[in-house]
């Protein structure tokens, strides 16, 4: 248990911190509400100003915590840790009651574990799509090249399969798929290696699966969309295991 209540002292933070390897203390009110983090640093702190261990915790808390939404993604939560030098913070609900501690080193470890023992000898990135939705964004180029944050959306996919253990990358091509080819080439400067499937037609959803080579050889493999842009270990996965 990561929370305390407003009467608590320091002496009872520093249980809660020893506790857990979250090493961080809620403070709550009667109703759930955040009132404030410690951590062992905090109490430091307060004992070096002259603060004793049996004063308030109101004393030595943030008062002004980083806080995230229990529905933000790893990746989200990551990147905020990281932005503000944090190893923990509390989540909470829509209502902004408290939920739980979100730890630096238990998320990298869950997106570690994504792809854990996978088969996966394979993927299919469909991304011969024109992106109508997206005009006049891909008039000129196609929307799986769009940059997002300073590097296209089919490099993230791509090194986000390369840190899952997937190597080996087909990517169905149409639209522009010049600029796609261009940009990517065999795939060997990402570490990786592609292969194109070139729609000369639109082949509607995982339509491009009938041009792959020797599929029946390919085992397991993951088929993603081009244009899907998400802050997880590829939420939208088809998993095809071909007898």
């Amino acid at each position: 248990m990561n929370t305390l209540s407003i009467d608590a002292n320091l002496i009872d933070a520093v249980k809660v911190i020893e506790s857990t390897v979250k090493r961080l203390a809620v403070v709550v009110s009667k109703n759930n509400d955040v009132l404030g983090t410690l951590t062992d640093g905090d109490i430091r702190r307060a004992l070096l100003h002259g603060g004793t261990l049996d004063m308030s915790v109101v004393y030595a808390m943030n008062k002004k915590p980083i806080m995230a939404s229990v529905d933000k993604s790893d990746d989200f939560l990551i990147k905020l840790l990281n932005q503000h030098n944090i190893r923990s913070l509390p989540l909470v609900d829509s209502n902004g009651k408290y939920v739980q501690v979100a730890h630096l080193t238990q998320l990298l470890n869950e997106m570690d574990k994504v792809f854990e023992g996978s088969t996966f000898t394979a993927a299919v990135i469909m991304a011969g799509g024109e992106g109508t939705r997206l005009r006049p964004l891909t008039n000129r180029i196609p929307k799986p090249m769009v940059d997002i944050n300073g590097l296209p959306l089919l490099e993230r996919q791509i090194l986000k399969l390369k840190k899952a253990g997937v190597y080996k990358v087909f990517i169905s091509v149409n639209y522009l798929k010049e600029l796609i080819i261009k940009y990517f080439g065999d795939g060997s400067d990402l570490g990786v290696e592609i292969h194109y499937l070139h729609e000369e037609k639109k082949m509607g959803t995982a339509g491009a699966l009938a041009l792959m080579p020797n599929l029946q050889d390919c085992g397991p493999i993951i088929v993603i969309n081009g244009d899907v842009l998400t802050t997880s270990d590829f939420v939208h996965l088809y998993h095809f295991h071909i007898e």
